[in-house]
């Protein structure tokens, strides 16, 4: 027979180990890096804005494009204005940026998460 304390300790245990685990919120299908080389901006709301990297392979899996964009107008990406900014930012000043992507259902890559190095 278990004691009080030895039953709160082990659900004390089972709880620390499921906050220990990692959680993953979105999944990325690509992580790609380098300086802007071109910016496209487009008076339309799926693929509105665009920025092309340097690389030789696909932005994300499944796609040979070396651009991902971000959806403008009235049905516009969380953060939008920030990742815009963001991208401007590093095409002027000739910063490394990072972006992670998500493959869309059309074989395109959408801008998910961005960082400056």
């Amino acid at each position: 027979m278990r004691t009080k304390g030895q039953l709160l300790w082990r659900r004390g245990m089972m709880w620390a180990g499921l906050l220990a685990m990692p959680i993953v919120s979105f999944a990325f299908d690509g992580d790609q890096s380098g300086v802007p080389a071109q910016i496209d901006a487009y008076n339309n709301n799926v693929v509105g804005f665009r920025v092309y990297l340097p690389i030789s392979v696909g932005m994300c899996s499944g796609s040979s494009d070396n651009w991902a964009y971000l959806i403008g107008g009235t049905n516009a990406d969380a953060n939008y204005s920030t990742f815009v900014a963001t991208i401007l930012t590093a095409k002027a000043q000739g910063s490394v940026l990072r972006l992670l992507t998500r493959a869309d259902g059309a074989g395109h890559c959408q801008i998910q998460y961005i960082s400056i190095n």
